[in-house]
């Protein structure tokens, strides 16, 4: 197993080199994915070398906030996979951008109950965005296109209220979630000097700085991916599930461990090379089955966050242990979850 292992890493860098072979790349994101791959030590161009305790290795060109145009890896091949990583046409103005996390939120377009849903969130755990004066956090909401032209024009007056939502011009269906989900890596990845990206849903309720303080304590770990981890998962292959996925487009009977889609954080120093590797392995629909494929095949270990729950708990002691609840969370829901934490943050007599 673990010759397959190495081998499929030599693979994967192999194609990557005969995939941008003779390109006009733009010479410095064209390494940044190799120093990564290649275990080559890197830190930001702006910083002073992180301490050796430091594990987080961050991209060179990140924090280089004059950029006029975000690079785009998917217009620079002429073959390989062609998967569009898109900067989104809709943006937040940012005025900090020096942050621990970055909360991507995908939503949806349509008016209704991911419209209610953000709401929401913006008046629970969305509020409390700064644990203290050196450990910040932000969340933003990333949406596609309506079929609906009215939902759109309600989509764009949302963002001017609330400067929290960035919309990338794709039909957005379940089939093009891949396409939603990296946009906002990618966004977020090229706007802000952080250290990670937490990806959830707005159907999730999430309790950021319990995240902050386990990362923190863990010491700020580098190539990092965790979550709620499936570790053994039969490939569906009945074309009429909503997750099949064709031989075609992975060949093997079950996948490697990967994070529920409702809740994954992946470390920024490894975010490159997951962009590059959309351009050899065309993303499934499932997407969180392919960022945990992709993990593998780039020597990235799952890591198993605790307290990750996908139905509500029953006694206060669950509910104090738990990170996030999720999903298919009501609108009304989130907000009597934030209610119960603030009374049980109240109450002293509490013995788990």
């Amino acid at each position: 197993m673990r010759g397959m292992a190495r081998q499929r890493r030599v693979n994967l860098r192999n194609n990557l080199f005969r995939l941008v072979r003779n390109k006009k790349c733009v010479l410095l994101l064209f390494f940044v994915p190799f120093m990564i791959l290649f275990g080559i030590n890197s830190r930001p161009c702006n910083q002073q070398p992180a301490p050796a305790t430091s594990l987080s290795i961050l991209a060179c060109y990140k924090g280089q906030e004059e950029q006029s145009q975000m690079y785009n890896p998917s217009t620079t091949f002429s073959e390989g996979t062609n998967f569009p990583i898109i900067t989104p046409h809709i943006q937040p103005i940012i005025s900090d951008k020096n942050l621990y996390v970055v909360v991507v939120v995908n939503s949806g377009s349509e008016n209704g109950i991911h419209r209610l849903l953000r709401k929401a969130i913006r008046e629970s755990w969305g509020k409390d965005t700064e644990n203290n004066c050196t450990i910040k956090w932000s969340l933003f909401f990333s949406l596609g296109l309506s079929q609906d032209e009215n939902s759109n024009a309600n989509n764009r007056l949302e963002a001017r209220e609330n400067n929290d939502l960035i919309i990338g011009q794709f039909k957005d269906n379940y089939k093009n979630i891949p396409i939603k989900t990296f946009m906002a890596h990618w966004w977020a990845f090229n706007t802000f000097s952080c250290r990670y990206v937490l990806k959830t849903d707005d159907d999730v309720y999430v309790r950021v700085n319990k995240l902050l303080h386990w990362l923190h304590n863990a010491g700020s770990p580098g190539r990092f991916y965790g979550g709620l981890v499936h570790s053994t998962l039969i490939i569906t292959r009945n074309p009429r599930s909503k997750w099949y996925i064709s031989r075609e487009q992975f060949n093997e009977s079950s996948w490697p461990p990967f994070c529920h889609g409702a809740f994954h954080v992946l470390s920024t120093d490894v975010l490159p090379a997951f962009f590059y590797y959309t351009q050899l392995r065309q993303p499934f629909h499932t997407d969180d089955a392919y960022i945990g494929v992709a993990a593998r095949d780039l020597g990235i270990r799952v890591t198993r966050l605790r307290g990750l729950m996908l139905h509500m708990p029953k006694t206060d002691c669950q509910f104090l242990d738990k990170t996030a609840i999720g999903h298919a969370i009501s609108p009304a829901n989130m907000l009597k979850i934030h209610k119960k934490f603030d009374s049980l943050a109240l109450r002293k007599d509490i013995k788990c």
